[in-house]
């Protein structure tokens, strides 16, 4: 019921909603055991509430570093089981409310009010797998109802097991739709880079086809008028000169400056056509939100081989795509290096990949296909899963 209710909630207000029901539940539990414990009546009251401090401390380092994680890792969520920050701050949380229980001795009404010390934390399972963190909390919920012992400890422990699952189950959902969100965001981005690309490969197309129409048919035809014109003009010299041979005239200089014109409008399609590799490259990569991307080049010209730089440009952001999708890094270099028997292009990153990384999918295998069309080369590797690089070869020859 829990889940449905919470499902009406945006997802950020959804993450907020947890946190404060977690502070609140650890408030609540603090002020019975400063209420029911006070220094006049317990010798132990300071160490009670040093305790329950150091349960609340846990909450907020465990909550800090896991949401610090989730950032630097670019919103992407990866298990470890072996997490040390996790599992000190789950050790404490359980020890000190333990600790609490058995000091303490608190009756029904206040066990149940204490079991949210436990409960709160469960969230934080939801970096270890499946079963590792159900493992945890029926641990915590068993040891928790065992202190209590009896029928009645056992009631306890089913009730607290329950609330861990549930509060484990709700973390994870928008955990996983956050992730989905993010996923979601960087496809629609890739979708809009690769919608400008093909109509910036269209435009060029249409240019190009418009340059050789122009070009071959409207040109030839130009140039069959102008010597039909100074085939007319040597019949009519041959007869005399007139107000034929000056119309003649006219028709003659009108005829080449359209020549003339139509050559300039051709000219000024086909630069429009040609494009330098390094602007488009720039161009490209500042458009790319969550990674900052350094290029470095050395020897570097530009080429005029179109098809080859569209498909470069392709590769180079698929190269990107990856890291986003498969690496924790938030930077990238590009390198591009050019000497007399071909043009190298480097994408690397230093982070951490995934283990689906460094396996060839559509993207990478779509990178082979175009630089093989070109007689290139694609390597990609990867130094124990400390950085993901995909390297380029383009021999000089396909430049051109």
């Amino acid at each position: 019921m829990s889940q449905l209710f919470i499902q009406h909630f945006s997802l950020p207000l959804r993450a907020a909603l947890l946190a404060t029901l977690g502070l609140t539940a650890w408030a609540v539990a603090f002020s019975r055991i400063l209420m029911d414990n006070s220094p006049a009546e317990n010798q132990y009251a300071y160490l009670l509430y040093g305790l329950a401090i150091a349960n609340g401390c846990a909450l907020l380092i465990n909550t800090g570093m896991q949401v610090n994680s989730l950032i630097r890792a670019g919103l992407k969520w990866k298990i470890r089981n072996s997490d040390p920050v996790n599992w000190v701050c789950l050790l404490i949380a359980y020890s000190s409310t333990l600790a609490i229980q058995a000091i303490w001795q608190p009756d029904t009404m206040d066990q149940f009010l204490l079991s949210f010390l436990i409960v709160i934390h469960s969230i934080h399972t939801i970096r270890f797998h499946f079963i590792l963190s159900v493992a945890a909390l029926l641990s915590a919920s068993t040891l928790y109802g065992l202190q209590l012992g009896g029928m009645e400890g056992f009631f306890v422990t089913l009730y607290v097991a329950n609330q861990q699952l549930v509060l484990w189950g709700l973390g994870l959902g928008v955990l996983r739709e956050l992730i989905e969100a993010n996923k979601s965001s960087l496809q629609a981005q890739q979708l809009r880079q690769v919608q400008e690309q093909l109509a910036e490969v269209s435009r060029r197309e249409e240019r190009s086809q418009i340059r050789h129409d122009l070009h071959d048919k409207l040109g030839h035809k130009l140039a069959a008028v102008h010597m039909s014109l100074q085939l007319l003009e040597d019949k009519i010299g041959e007869i005399g000169k007139g107000s034929e041979h000056r119309l003649l005239r006219s028709a003659q200089d009108a005829s080449a400056d359209l020549y003339s014109t139509l050559n300039s409008i051709v000219g000024e399609l086909q630069e429009k056509i040609e494009y330098d590799f390094y602007d488009r490259l720039m161009e490209m990569t500042n458009k790319l939100s969550g990674l900052e991307i350094s290029i470095t080049t050395t020897g570097f010209t530009d080429f005029s081989n179109l098809s080859l730089k569209d498909d470069l440009l392709c590769a180079v952001q698929e190269a990107l795509t990856n890291i986003m999708k498969h690496s924790t890094a938030r930077e990238a270099q590009i390198s591009i290096m050019r000497n007399s028997q071909e043009l190298t292009i480097r994408v690397a990153d230093p982070g951490q990949q995934s283990p689906n990384a460094f396996i060839e999918g559509n993207g990478l295998t779509g990178i082979r296909t175009r630089i093989s069309r070109h007689g290139g080369s694609t390597r990609v590797s990867s130094n124990e899963g400390k950085g993901f690089t995909v390297a380029i070869s383009i021999p000089s020859g396909s430049l051109l």
